[in-house]
């Protein structure tokens, strides 16, 4: 089903309606049919047509709404080239993997270096925070720093 170019440029309160009213016709946003006001059709065309437009609203106001439940992912950092499984992490996993592999903290020792590529990825992420961006570091002062 291809959607009408009415739908793109339509209001909310349009969307929600699920169609356009002009003067004396209605334009489907959905098939950009239209329909004259006052005609009668055909009862089982119009109750499809109905049962597609409140499916279609309900999908729309779900996707606004934000699922509490849904966990939370970190979002990759700004320089990640290939962001693939690597990156899919939640807060809890990433504190889990913290605590593993830091467990006295980012500024405790690092227990031993994780295996793991994704692992690797969160830790190596927390350990960059001690550094700032702006300033170039001697060998000595990340030995002290690590």
């Amino acid at each position: 089903m291809e959607i009408s170019d009415s739908f793109w440029n339509a209001s909310l309160a349009e969307l929600k309606q699920g169609y356009i009213q002009e003067k004396d016709s209605y334009i489907c946003l959905l098939c950009g049919k239209k329909i004259e006001k006052g005609i009668i059709y055909p009862y089982e065309k119009l109750k499809q047509k109905e049962r597609q437009a409140k499916t279609f609203l309900a999908i729309m106001e779900l996707l606004k709404e934000k699922d509490e439940y849904a966990p939370a992912f970190i979002p990759p950092h700004k320089t990640a080239k290939m962001v693939d499984d690597r990156y899919a992490v939640t807060e809890e996993e990433q504190q889990e993997i913290i605590k593993k592999f830091l467990p006295e903290g980012v500024s405790g020792r690092l227990k031993k270096f994780p295996t793991k590529e994704k692992q690797r990825l969160i830790v190596l992420r927390e350990i960059t925070k001690q550094f700032e961006s702006d300033v170039i570091y001697t060998e000595k002062e990340i030995n002290q720093l690590l």
